[in-house]
């Protein structure tokens, strides 16, 4: 199937947030030569290019839960469902 990314215990981190409260988490994740694991290219091995190293980092932090007075006023004007953002105790994305 692939590849898989590198995640090590380092690369996971738990952060306070302004508050002082521990509800961030930042995650590294990688495919790099150093890792054993680099991303393999097609095209750019014709320039002797052959892998290249990739590294990306998310970071999430958990809101603290808000009551909504009424979904009925959180609902759209379709009467759909209420939106996402009328439960703020859900993970968002920090970065």
């Amino acid at each position: 199937m692939g590849i898989q990314v590198s995640i090590q215990s380092s690369d996971v981190i738990v952060a306070n947030d302004v508050g002082g409260q521990p509800r961030q988490v930042k995650v590294s994740v990688y495919r790099t030569s150093e890792r054993h694991n680099p991303v393999r290219t097609a095209m750019s091995a014709v320039f002797g290019l052959r892998s290249i190293d990739v590294r990306a980092t998310a970071t999430a932090e958990v809101l603290p839960l808000s009551p909504v007075d009424d979904v009925d006023d959180v609902a759209n004007e379709n009467g759909g469902p209420a939106p996402l953002a009328a439960f703020p105790n859900v993970i968002r994305l920090v970065q």
